[in-house]
């Protein structure tokens, strides 16, 4: 007799739990159809060495590779760069015309990317001034931590994530020498 009662007991449980199971199915189901609808894109900033066919020299180049993650199709408009701890400063980033770097507006399907390269020295020719009165000379590895590229879309989106640690010290030894 015991037996039948805490078989009783036990299968008392079975509704309430059946009932969760597909209240966390909708839930789950429901976010995976929310999260395909959003433009999801990763971004990286970094510092490459461009090899020329032909040529021994390398060129130091910075590059912007941006991939869309989700299932949605995004046109990247433009690419900006992002300073400051509180008071956020937005540049824009003049165009590379680099034989390698994808024009922008550039649409990007799911799994595609956009690369976007510029030559270091006609980047910092071009930008020297403006980021060196935008990192003053006080607290420049701690502003350059909070320093952050980013994309605008069409629809408005802003994407941006930080830039990587040997940029941030290429800008800091550029920083330092003017």
């Amino acid at each position: 007799m015991c037996d039948k009662e805490i078989w009783k007991f036990i299968n008392s449980f079975a509704p309430w739990l059946s009932g969760i199971g597909a209240m966390l199915a909708v839930i789950v189901s429901l976010y995976l159809t929310r999260r395909d609808r959003n433009i999801r894109l990763a971004i990286t900033a970094t510092v490459s060495d461009l090899i020329s066919p032909g040529s021994a020299e390398t060129e130091k180049v910075i590059t912007i590779d941006i991939t869309n993650i989700g299932l949605r199709t995004a046109t990247v408009v433009s690419i900006f760069w992002q300073a400051g701890i509180l008071k956020k400063q937005n540049f824009i980033m003049i165009y590379s015309d680099h034989p390698l770097s994808h024009n922008l507006p550039k649409e990007i399907k799911d799994g595609e990317k956009a690369l976007i390269i510029h030559p270091m020295e006609s980047f910092f020719a071009t930008n020297r001034e403006t980021f060196s009165e935008v990192f003053k000379k006080h607290f420049i590895k701690t502003k350059l931590r909070y320093f952050r590229v980013g994309t605008y879309t069409t629809t408005g989106k802003l994407v941006r994530c930080k830039v990587s640690k040997p940029l941030r010290e290429i800008f800091l030894k550029e920083l330092k020498n003017t």
